[in-house]
């Protein structure tokens, strides 16, 4: 509305007329033009396309200027950490259809030219701004500034599978040099390497019992030198297959394979592997080749390495050799590419003749546990370590052999000296007497600082022999020198507990034998009287126990 006094007369006019109108904002786009640059037909790459170290990624930044006129007017591209690195400056310049890596250019499509450019960058906000400060287009016609800048992307350790939002903000003044500012965001997927570390125990040449079912089976060590020991291909995923297990129930001088698996669960090849072991006290390394270590990929082709297998033990393990593609190749690539296998075989230690044992000989019920673990793994050759980076899977994993235990049967003799089945337990008077045979079977190794104690409930006494002895039994051919005593003097038991107890400390035993066909054992024969007490009334059942324990 306008109001207004007209001079030539006394009166004032008024006019309510009024006009009003929208200065246009120009439009922001940004795309990701080319990877490793080459473009899409489409002019985008599309969105879900891998980016994985080595590549280059070429983002492409449009503004839109309806009147070509703008003040103060600047581009900031915020890229992301530590996947995409701002260089200290971009070079470039001028038009092209690509840059090449810390580049940039305008599109051929690019209208601007009324101007010049500068281009700054800040290492510690990651960022690039293209500043093309005010201008004045004086015929007022549209502009396109449309832009083009390539990046590398790094080896920085990452995780695997993760979208990572890349944003690109346009601001300018206007007449009343208020800022107005617009942000475009586009995301892209990264892929790395992303490795998991499986260890178990999968074959053996002795007793025991695995605590899994194991899928392939592997075969018996020793094994053939340098072939594969598993019957078919191992592919992802891993953890369906048991090559986790332990062992329950080895004995001395046996032969167990264990196997490390190291499968790709990520999208990116794998670069630099190295893998370390340890030997727990208990297992030796074999002689004469028995070692027998060989590393395969999941469907068994050989997989060179550098160090000699024994360097597997060290500090420093054995590192896969790395073809152009890196060793590991990503999951769901070519079959059991992915995965490396490596198997081995150690023995459980021999004592010997000696005494004390030696300490890594193995003892009976002795848990070995030995671990293995990933020292390195890399996107690219020679680039920096994931492991420990906080983006990699399991990094070591261990498995667990147990020696075997000795075991003990108990039994009431008839007068045939035969062992009477538990349902014919004899029913005695006060006074009657029974005879036991208590029989313990050695493990192979070392049994320290053993005990045999035979408890009798309150009613029962041994009564013969005083003091009872230690017999051996041995299945063909029988040879009691293969059970060795470290305590001196005759194996005699020890009543007391007025004739309820019996104990025999028999120090350390060792198991000389070393063949699993062959079982060693000791053998304790008394005669236990029924006491005539009042609690010893018709019908009242009296049991004993056994109980063999060792260090």
């Amino acid at each position: 509305t306008v109001t207004g006094r007209i001079l030539t007369t006394s009166n004032n006019q008024s006019d309510d007329g009024a006009q009003e109108f929208r200065l246009l904002v120009g439009a922001l786009n940004k795309t990701i033009y080319a990877r490793n640059g080459v473009v899409n037909q489409s002019g985008e790459v599309v969105d879900g396309v891998c980016f994985t170290p080595k590549d280059t990624i070429t983002f492409r930044l449009r503004y839109f200027l309806p009147h070509g006129d703008i003040e103060k007017f600047k581009l900031t591209d915020f890229v992301p950490l530590p996947v995409l690195k701002v260089p200290t400056s971009l070079s470039g310049g001028g038009i092209c259809s690509v840059p090449s890596a810390n580049s940039w250019c305008f599109h051929p499509n690019n209208t601007f030219n009324l101007g010049p450019v500068s281009v700054n960058t800040d290492t510690a906000a990651n960022s690039v701004t293209f500043n093309f400060n005010t201008f004045d287009n004086p015929v007022s016609t549209p502009v396109l500034v449309d832009l083009l800048f390539t990046l590398p992307v790094t080896a920085d350790p990452f995780a695997d599978g993760l979208f990572l939002t890349n944003q690109l903000q346009a601001s300018e003044s206007n007449s009343f040099d208020e800022q107005v500012a617009q942000v475009a965001i586009k995301r892209f997927l990264v892929c790395e390497p992303a490795l998991n570390l499986t260890k178990g125990v999968v074959a053996k040449d002795g007793p025991g019992t695995f605590t899994k079912p194991i899928t392939p089976s592997f075969t018996p060590p020793p094994g053939a030198s340098g072939v594969k020991r598993f019957s078919s291909a191992i592919i992802s995923p891993v953890s369906s297959l048991g090559l986790d297990s332990n062992l329950n129930g080895i004995d001395a001088n046996d032969l167990v394979t264990f196997a490390i698996v190291v499968e790709n669960q990520g999208a990116h090849p794998a670069y630099d592997v190295r893998i370390t072991d340890t030997i727990p006290a208990g297992f030796v390394i074999p002689s004469g080749g028995d070692l027998n270590l060989v590393v395969t990929n999941g469907i068994g082709t050989l997989l060179s390495y550098t160090g000699a297998p024994t360097d597997l033990f060290t500090s420093a393990g054995i590192q896969l050799n790395d073809p152009t593609n890196g060793v590991l190749g990503p999951l769901g690539g070519t079959l059991g590419a992915n995965i490396a296998v490596i198997t081995y075989n150690l023995r459980a230690s021999w004592p010997g003749v000696t005494s004390p044992p030696p300490p890594d000989a193995l003892m009976a019920c002795q848990s070995l546990t030995n671990t293995a673990s990933l020292l390195n793994y890399a996107g690219i050759e020679g680039g920096p370590n994931f492991v420990g980076s906080g983006y990699g899977l399991q990094n070591k994993d261990s498995a667990t052999v147990t020696a075997a235990n000795a075991t003990i049967t108990k039994c009431i003799l008839d007068a045939n000296n035969n062992c009477l089945p538990a349902a014919q337990a004899p029913k005695l008077p006060i006074g009657g007497k029974a005879r036991y045979r208590v029989v313990v079977t050695i493990p192979e190794g070392v049994s320290k600082n053993a005990f045999l104690v035979d408890t009798l409930d309150s009613g029962l006494a041994i009564v013969e022999p005083n003091p009872p002895t230690i017999g051996f039994i041995k299945a063909v051919p029988s040879n009691a020198t293969d059970l060795v005593f470290t305590k001196t003097g005759a194996l005699e038991g020890k009543i007391t507990n007025s004739g309820r107890t019996l104990t025999f400390d028999l120090g350390n035993v060792i198991n000389l034998n070393t063949d699993n066909t062959t079982a060693e054992r000791l053998t304790v024969e008394y005669t236990a009287v029924v006491l005539n007490t009042l609690a010893n009334e018709r019908g009242v059942k009296l049991n004993n126990s056994v109980q063999w324990t060792a260090d």
